[in-house]
């Protein structure tokens, strides 16, 4: 995956280092790292941020709200869930 990154940054491809950047967010949940996955989720949404990719936007925040969940930050969940949907609304 890390190689996917690089060579997304190689080739100025920013949503393809979103996506990237969300799939290994993706393998760390998977394994029950849910700071690591915090981490890389936050790093894909800042560049889905840069470009106005919306529906990368609104995947990484509902994510971000599940970890919540499973962390019993309730209100974070909250929160977050609610920004998903405000960008889900406008796509």
């Amino acid at each position: 995956m890390n190689s996917s990154i690089k060579l997304a940054q190689e080739i100025h491809d920013v949503e393809g280092q979103a996506r990237a950047l969300h799939q290994l967010g993706v393998v760390y949940e998977q394994q029950g790292k849910f700071e690591n996955t915090l981490k890389f989720y936050g790093k894909s949404l800042n560049f889905s941020d840069q470009i106005g990719y919306l529906k990368g936007q609104a995947h990484t925040l509902h994510q971000m709200a599940n970890i919540y969940v499973n962390q019993r930050k309730i209100n974070d969940a909250i929160v977050t869930y609610k920004e998903a949907l405000e960008i889900e609304e406008h796509i």
